[in-house]
């Protein structure tokens, strides 16, 4: 075969074809030499194919090409841009049945050799994030059909025994939220958004995530899929923690602070409705104490009555820290006489802890208000408990002026 007929029968627009030495020096070049790399025909005989290439490369790997289907070679074309190259080598046979020079067939690659490369780097950046990056198949069966390794840094468990169970996921999630997840495969959520979601580790503890879902339609608009993205939160959720504690507990005392005190008379007030009572507590003594032992003394009477007041509280009680000498305690579902009993115990303990501590004892007023229905009523009951608590206050400034 003559070097015109390789020439004919290449695919000039992206093939350029050489006619090498077995040293390696270059003879002839197809008229598109110019078009792909920038050489003029004149520019590349006379050399060795080695000058032209990116890196050091045997020569031998290229005579030795006849015996493969293609090799590939990386050239720098005239711009010292690098082309990517897929090398076919022919051998004609001269008049002595030798073989006295090599044909390369060079198809341009470089496009394809580039997506490669950014695919690669795309998976390296995936597989080495601390993202969870998933592809889940819904029809026509359920099918896992990607979950990067970070499954196992965030959860524990292996790529290998999710792609085994592939609703394992749902599995794991948090049983408030696995209604969520059913609802997310049917396609009954808004794909837009962004949600905070639970999943159990395999050492047993539920972990927050951020999740952001894909939904991949067929052409006839069912939901045949979900590609998603799931992203640990757990340290932006303890900060979350600590800044909700900043935000609604007093820092002094430790207790529930006002704004979080009138946050739950507002939920009581238009949403739950349950029995509720209202104690109002208020220190009598607290800017004697301040004047006379010192601000530091005064602390310390602020946290022991705190301390004082929540031993006679449950889960369904509340104690806040509303003023800087007043307290107040919200009872949920208990009836009137449950109610009056713990207000009774609340003073009882007071009483006790005074007749121990007669140095600075704890001097405090109370007014109580009960109702059945927490509905409508809440600002009511509040302004009625710190009324009777004024009371209280002047009844016994009354006694003390009498004695």
């Amino acid at each position: 075969m003559k070097f015109e007929e390789v020439v004919r029968g290449s695919r000039l627009s992206r093939e350029v074809v050489l006619e090498m030495q077995l040293d390696g020096v270059i003879i002839n070049s197809s008229s598109n030499c110019f078009t792909i790399l920038g050489y003029k025909k004149e520019e590349m005989m006379g050399h060795k194919i080695t000058e032209f290439m990116n890196e050091e490369i045997d020569l031998n790997l290229i005579v030795g090409g006849l015996n493969e289907e293609s090799l590939e070679i990386v050239i720098n074309n005239k711009s010292g841009n690098l082309m990517y190259m897929n090398v076919n080598v022919n051998a004609p046979l001269n008049q002595s049945k030798r073989i006295s020079s090599l044909y390369l067939c060079m198809h341009d690659i470089t496009k394809y050799k580039n997506i490669e490369q950014k695919t690669k780097r795309l998976i390296k950046i995936i597989e080495g994030s601390n993202y969870i990056i998933c592809s889940l198949q819904i029809l026509p069966h359920i099918k896992l059909n990607y979950i990067s390794p970070a499954i196992t840094k965030n959860l524990g468990y292996s790529v290998e025994e999710i792609e085994e169970d592939p609703m394992l996921l749902v599995k794991i999630a948090h049983p408030d939220e696995y209604e969520f997840h059913i609802s997310k495969g049917k396609g009954n959520i808004d794909y837009y958004k962004d949600y905070e979601k639970r999943y159990k580790h395999k050492n047993g503890k539920y972990i927050w995530f951020e999740e952001y879902s894909i939904p991949i339609y067929d052409e006839e608009g069912k939901l045949i899929g979900l590609e998603g993205v799931i992203r640990n939160i757990q340290e932006r959720k303890k900060l979350e923690k600590k800044l909700e504690r900043f935000s609604y507990y007093d820092s002094l005392t430790g207790i529930y602070n006002k704004r979080y005190f009138h946050r739950e008379i507002e939920r009581l007030n238009n949403d739950i409705d349950v029995k509720l009572g209202i104690i109002i507590c208020d220190l009598d003594n607290l800017k004697y104490v301040n004047d006379t032992f010192g601000h530091a003394e005064g602390d310390i009477v602020l946290k022991q009555t705190a301390l004082l007041l929540s031993k006679a509280i449950n889960e369904n009680m509340l104690i806040a820290r509303i003023g800087g000498d007043e307290f107040a305690i919200l009872i949920k579902d208990l009836n009137e006489e449950e109610f009056k009993d713990i207000y009774n115990k609340t003073q009882e303990s007071i009483l006790d802890y005074n007749k121990d501590n007669s140095r600075i004892p704890i001097q405090i007023s109370m007014g109580i208000a009960y109702n059945e229905s927490s509905i409508g009523f809440t600002e009511e009951l509040f302004r009625t408990a710190d009324k009777n608590m004024y009371l209280n206050k002047r009844n016994k400034k009354k006694y003390r002026k009498l004695i």
